[in-house]
């Protein structure tokens, strides 16, 4: 997505509303995909004036019922907790455990509710939202545009946010000066991918290519800076696992020789 699509979007008296706005920055700012951002959990969420954490970890069941953990940086969970605590959303999640009170006992919808837990985003009904609901957040927000005779929303789509997501973190890990081979590791866990295909490579070379707006990259700047210090030690972390493995394997060498 560019800046001017961005600024259009988010400019859009349908994404004026705090719910619809989080998931499309859940796919902006951490990657998930639609379905995803159904999923999370409201014991997932918590308050980041407790903690002195700049990011956080929240784990999701994804694409094939493959668990992940993704980041979500520190105003983006202030966002998240406001939402929870919510008036309205409060009066929804009330009518949530009356709802699953009727469900049949082995249904599947039963089955699918126990297994993701108690969700983060409701609906006026106290159900789940669904898929489409997150999707639908760019058809409904391109055709309020097109009534005002602007067409810049015709070829963004809501999973874009996610491929969004990923050129942004490629890029703010090169310029960290981050290794190739970390970043690959680093956004295939961000993503879920279990491996570095075209897709990924196509990222990593738009990354390289892109040039942001300044207005756009100090919006990146500010998402990043927090998420920069957790990359950083991971960095650290795995290159001193890898060098402790290494040293083992040598000492083994040596000893069986011996």
């Amino acid at each position: 997505w560019s800046l001017a699509e961005m600024t259009a979007f988010f400019g859009t008296q349908y994404m004026q509303f705090e719910a619809r706005r989080l998931w499309a920055d859940l796919g902006f700012q951490s990657g998930l995909r639609a379905i995803e951002v159904t999923r999370i959990s409201d014991d997932q969420v918590v308050d980041p004036e407790l903690s002195d954490k700049s990011v956080f970890d929240v784990e999701i069941i994804g694409k094939n019922d493959k668990k992940r953990t993704v980041l979500i940086p520190n105003k983006l969970m202030l966002r998240l907790f406001a939402y929870k605590n919510s008036a309205k959303r409060l009066a929804q999640i009330s009518k949530y455990e009356p709802y699953l009170e009727v469900l049949q006992k082995h249904s599947d919808v039963l089955a699918y509710e126990t297994k993701h837990g108690r969700p983060l985003f409701i609906n006026k009904k106290g159900t789940r939202i669904s898929k489409n609901s997150v999707i639908n957040i760019i058809s409904k927000s391109r055709a309020e545009l097109r009534q005002k005779g602007n067409l810049i929303l015709e070829e963004p789509h809501f999973h874009g946010s996610r491929a969004t997501y990923a050129t942004r973190i490629i890029k703010a890990m090169l310029a960290m000066e981050m290794p190739l081979g970390f970043i690959k590791w680093k956004v295939m866990g961000l993503l879920g991918h279990n491996s570095w295909d075209t897709t990924l490579q196509y990222y990593v070379n738009m990354a390289r290519s892109v040039t942001y707006g300044e207005k756009l990259d100090l919006w990146i700047s500010e998402i990043y800076k927090d998420v920069e210090e957790r990359l950083i030690n991971e960095k650290k972390e795995l290159k001193e696992r890898i060098e402790k493995s290494t040293t083992e394997r040598e000492i083994e060498v040596i000893n069986v020789n011996q």
